[in-house]
């Protein structure tokens, strides 16, 4: 039975994670929280660029 690792970056930290389906569910939850917020800033940046011109 091989055991694989991958270098899953979570929080700009490189971390550890085994393959196992609970691992890569966990891995992909932090990352999608991750675009989350990044799709969040964009969104609130675009709000207050297009604020600022209706002002």
């Amino acid at each position: 039975m091989e055991i694989r690792w991958e270098k899953l970056y979570s929080g700009g930290l490189g971390r550890f994670y085994d393959t196992s389906e609970s691992s890569r569910r966990r891995a992909r939850r932090a990352q999608l929280a991750w675009f989350g917020v990044v799709i969040g800033i964009g969104v609130a940046v675009g709000a207050v660029a297009i604020a600022w011109r209706w002002i």
